[in-house]
C-alpha cells in the first residue's frame, strides 16, 4: 500500500509536529494508560523485569458476543444487496464469495506483526518480550521508535529512545499497536488488485489523514490518544478488503466483472463497517476496537455505542469537510451521530484539528504541484 502514496512515516510525523500544541493543551486532562510509572533511565535488567498487566481484559463472552454481532450485521446487509442486485450473475458470484469471510479465514499480516498483537491481548507480558519480538521485524522496530520519539511524548522534554524495551515502556500497550498496525497497513495487508489501484488510493490516503486527527480528538471523548491514532488509521480497512475480494472474483472466474449501476456504491456503503470488524478481529485487535470499526458511521449497526467510534466518527467527518472544502455545522453532525460524549468539551479540539486539517491539505496541494510529471 505504501506505493499509493506519499511514505506513511513521514505524513504522520508532519502531522505529529502540527498536533504539538493541542496534544500538549490535552495531556493534563486525563492519565494516558500503560504509562503510570514509566520512568526512563532504567537499565537493562530493570527493564527487562517490569511486567505489563492489562488494564482491561476483555472476557471470552464478549469477545464472542461483539465478534456474532459483527457477523449478523454483515450477513443481514449482505442479504439486502443479494435482494436489491443478485440477479446479476457477477454481483451473485461476489457476494457468494464475501459470504465466506469470517475472521479465521482473512489472510493474516506478514512478518510478527500476529505475534505482537497477540500478545498484547495476554493478561501478562513483559515489555522485554514485546522487544524482542519487535526486533526481528525491522520495519515495526523502526516505527515504534518513531512513535516513541515523536512530538507528542518529546514535547514534554522526554528524551530521545534508541532502546525498543524503554519505547514499548513509553508508548504503552495501545502505542505499541498502533506502530503495528501502521506497518500493517503500509505493508499492503489487505490488497486490492490491479484496476482498482487509483480508488484504493484514495481510500488509503484518507485513511493516512484521518489517524492524526483522531489523535488529537481522542481526550474530547475520554479515548486513549494512541487508541484513536490507530482506529482512524483502520477504520475503512473494510474497502480495501472489499476491493481485495473484487479482485480475487475476478481472477476466479477470469473475466471482467460488471456490475449493475449503484452496486458498487451501495455494497461499499453497506459492508465496509461490518467487514473492518472482521478484519480487526483476523488481526487480533479487541473486540472494542473491532465494534468501533464496525459502526463507525454511527448508523445503527446493533453494536452498543462507543466514545472510540465516536471519536473515529468525528475525525472522519472533518477530514471529509476540509478535503471537500466545506462548512460543516457541528451541533448537526452531532445531533446525526447521535454523539454521546459532551460538545462543549470537544470545541476547541475541533477548531485546532480542522486548522492543522486545512495547513495538511494544502501543503499535499502544493507537495503535489510541484511533483514532477510522470
Amino acid at each position: 500500500m505504501s506505493s499509493n502514496s506519499a511514505p506513511l512515516g513521514s505524513a504522520l510525523r508532519e502531522a505529529a509536529r502540527r498536533a504539538k500544541n493541542v496534544w500538549g493543551a490535552v495531556r493534563g486532562m486525563e492519565a494516558v494508560p500503560g504509562q503510570e510509572g514509566a520512568e526512563e533511565g532504567l537499565t537493562a535488567a530493570e527493564e527487562a523485569s517490569v511486567e505489563r498487566r492489562r488494564d482491561v481484559s476483555s472476557p471470552p463472552e464478549e469477545v464472542v458476543s461483539v465478534r456474532e454481532e459483527v457477523l449478523k450485521t454483515f450477513r443481514d446487509r449482505l442479504a439486502i444487496l443479494h435482494r436489491q442486485y443478485g440477479k446479476a450473475p457477477h454481483v451473485d458470484a461476489l457476494l457468494r464469495d464475501l459470504a465466506q469471510l469470517h475472521p479465521g479465514v482473512i489472510r493474516q499480516p506478514a512478518g510478527v506483526a500476529p505475534q505482537v498483537l497477540e500478545m498484547l491481548n495476554r493478561e501478562n507480558y513483559s515489555w522485554a518480550q514485546i522487544g524482542a519480538v519487535i526486533e526481528k521485524d525491522p520495519a515495526i522496530a523502526q516505527a515504534l521508535l518513531n512513535h516513541a520519539n515523536a512530538d507528542w511524548y518529546e514535547g514534554d522534554g522526554a528524551p530521545p529512545l534508541s532502546s525498543l524495551v524503554a519505547a514499548a515502556r513509553r508508548v504503552g500497550s495501545k502505542g505499541v499497536m498502533a506502530s503495528v498496525m501502521t506497518v500493517v497497513l503500509e505493508r499492503g495487508a489487505i490488497r486490492p488488485g490491479a484496476g482498482l489501484d487509483a480508488v484504493a488510493r484514495m481510500v488509503w490516503d484518507h485513511m493516512v489523514r484521518v489517524a492524526p486527527i483522531a489523535r488529537q480528538f481522542a481526550h474530547g471523548f475520554g479515548v486513549d490518544p494512541d487508541s484513536g491514532f490507530t482506529l482512524g488509521l483502520c477504520h475503512d480497512a473494510g474497502k480495501l478488503l472489499f476491493f481485495e475480494r473484487v479482485a480475487e472474483v475476478r481472477k476466479a472466474l477470469r473475466a471482467d466483472l460488471k456490475f449493475p449501476p449503484g452496486f458498487m456504491q451501495a455494497a461499499l456503503k453497506q459492508l465496509h463497517e461490518p467487514l473492518g470488524g472482521l478484519a480487526a478481529f483476523s488481526w487480533g485487535m479487541p473486540p472494542d476496537f473491532a465494534a468501533a470499526i464496525a459502526s463507525h458511521h454511527r448508523t445503527g449497526s446493533g453494536l452498543p455505542s462507543s466514545p472510540l467510534a465516536e471519536a473515529v466518527y468525528a475525525a472522519e467527518r472533518l477530514d471529509l469537510m476540509v478535503h471537500a472544502d466545506r462548512h460543516v455545522d457541528l451541533t448537526q453532525l452531532w445531533n446525526d451521530g447521535a454523539m454521546t460524549a459532551p460538545m462543549d468539551r470537544f470545541l476547541p479540539l475541533w477548531e485546532q484539528a480542522r486548522q492543522g486539517a486545512v495547513a495538511r491539505e494544502l501543503e499535499e496541494k502544493r507537495r503535489k504541484a510541484e511533483a514532477p510529471m510522470a
